[in-house]
């Protein structure tokens, strides 16, 4: 009998071996077929073919739009006007053929000016975007500009063209990811849409965009997903496979993340990877309590040592002072959406 248990356990061990190997040849032949093969999914411009219908549509403000998908989301960002008359533009990122009535919103934005390839992921419909849309910039990490460049012309890279702000949007390259890791972080301009004696008048608002790492997952039936996306509700997350294969440094880019939310003091957080089965708000206005959620509690990143001390005031005050830093350091705790 324990012959015949240890036959069983090595013929188990055997089987899950090989399997693993079948799935592992079957990933690596599909993916170099995508890459290279001229009439695989990546290369084809059929729009009607890879159409899909988003699992919700939302906006916040005038000028940013995000569509869901079950397992990512297509961002829509108003660009500042160009020209004499102020004609409107739109960037898409991460883009995701979709259905016509979902077009004719992104239309009614202002026209098809630029199209961000954040990662290797984005290309699945690269090539149907560039058919429809021929005048639209193709802009992607320098990382990536080979991959990119098998699928399409690419007209800039992000380095060049977000280095400083252009049409409203900058670029910030992350500490803490791996050399190969293309994903990067971006600023927005909520008030590049307005004309320039409304901006004045305008407190300055601001939108960070995160096209990589950091995730927004909600819970399902599903166990295992969920531990490996790392789900949390009520904050952006990062999956088990994004910290380990995206990641060099989890706490140095936690602390870097932080300190650029700080600094920028954005509106709202927008994140490119999504995943939900029902969600009502995509968005997090509060993003520098989400951050330091997500930083301190799923990173698991130290906090400042920093001693906090008012050596101008007198002891009493002082102790209020104390008092109203420890209430700020409580709400930025909470995490809401």
């Amino acid at each position: 009998l324990m012959n015949k248990g240890v036959f069983n356990s090595r013929f188990a061990w055997f089987a899950v071996k090989r399997s693993a190997m079948v799935g592992a040849s079957v990933w690596v032949m599909k993916s170099i077929w995508d890459e290279y093969s001229p009439i695989s999914s990546f290369h084809s411009h059929n729009w009607e073919k890879k159409a899909r219908s988003p699992l919700g549509s939302f906006q916040h403000g005038d000028n940013i739009r995000q569509y869901l998908y079950k397992d990512t989301s297509m961002v829509v960002l108003q660009l500042e006007p160009l020209g004499l008359y102020g004609r409107s533009g739109v960037l898409i990122c991460n883009p995701v053929c979709t259905t016509e009535d979902k077009m004719r919103e992104i239309d009614n934005m202002g026209e098809v000016d630029a199209i961000l390839v954040p990662n290797r992921g984005s290309r699945k419909d690269l090539r149907a975007w560039t058919e429809r849309y021929p005048k639209a910039l193709v802009i992607c990490p320098q990382k990536i500009f080979e991959p990119v460049s098998r699928i399409t012309t690419v007209d800039k890279t992000t380095e060049n063209l977000f280095k400083r702000e252009w049409r409203g949007i900058r670029m910030h390259q992350p500490r803490g990811v791996r050399s190969f890791a293309s994903d990067q972080v971006y600023e927005y301009d909520m008030n590049c849409t307005l004309e320039e004696n409304e901006s004045y008048r305008q407190d300055t608002q601001k939108a960070l965009l995160v096209t990589g790492v950091l995730g927004f997952y909600t819970k399902s039936m599903n166990y295992l997903r969920n531990r490996l996306l790392r789900v949390f509700d009520q904050a952006p997350t990062v999956s088990l496979w994004e910290q380990r294969a995206l990641l060099s440094d989890k706490e140095k880019y936690g602390i870097w993340l932080e300190e650029l939310c700080q600094e920028i003091n954005p509106e709202v957080l927008v994140l490119q990877n999504q995943s939900h089965q029902v969600v009502d708000n995509p968005f997090f206005v509060r993003p520098k309590n989400a951050i330091s959620c997500t930083v301190h509690q799923i990173l698991m990143a130290p906090y400042s040592d920093a001693m906090v001390s008012f050596p101008d005031l007198s002891p009493e005050e002082q102790i209020k002072k104390l008092d109203q830093k420890i209430h700020e350091v409580s709400n930025n705790a909470i995490t809401l959406n």
